[in-house]
């Protein structure tokens, strides 16, 4: 995990602030600084981006200064976060 964020994040300054740390996207994922929702404001647009966890209330997310992925166990109800969907 200390190394994924540079194989998921798309590269450039896009989508992201610069610098994009290590971004060069080669899992395909293109994942974006689409920041989130809290408390009713939108916050880290272009710094950071984040994901739901399909299973638990937990989430992951890149940062525009970091190669790796990150993850949290909880999020405040009522949060704003990206979804990924694939099909099947």
């Amino acid at each position: 995990s200390s190394v994924a964020g540079t194989r998921m994040k798309e590269s450039g300054g896009t989508h992201w602030t610069t610098p994009n740390v290590g971004a060069n996207n080669s899992s395909g994922f293109t994942g974006v600084g689409g920041g989130s929702v809290h408390l009713g404001n939108f916050v880290d647009f272009g710094t950071d981006g984040y994901w739901w966890s399909a299973n638990t209330p937990s989430f992951y997310y890149l940062t525009h200064d970091l190669t790796s992925l990150r993850n949290k166990s909880s999020a405040v109800q009522g949060e704003g976060l990206s979804v990924r969907c694939v099909k099947d």
